[in-house]
């Protein structure tokens, strides 16, 4: 997903981008690695992270995992 359209958020990192991504897909716990400039959520979570009944269903009962990416680009 290009998110350069989006009006200016802040601060404008990875994580604030993640959270954007995952708004519409439910309240799901998420295992991350973030960094300022890039990040990635996976779902479902590890089994030490799980929540169950929160974490049993994304979107649909069809969605088995997903993964959540956003990076920085370099400034032109």
């Amino acid at each position: 997903m290009d998110l350069t359209v989006l009006p200016s958020v802040e601060p404008d990192d990875a994580r604030t981008r993640l959270c954007y991504l995952s708004a519409g897909l439910g309240q799901v716990t998420w295992s991350s690695r973030v960094s300022d400039r890039e990040g990635r959520w996976d779902w479902p979570p590890d089994i030490w992270s799980r929540e169950p009944g929160t974490d049993d269903v994304l979107v649909h009962p069809a969605v088995l995992a997903a993964i959540l990416w956003a990076s920085a680009m370099e400034a032109r």
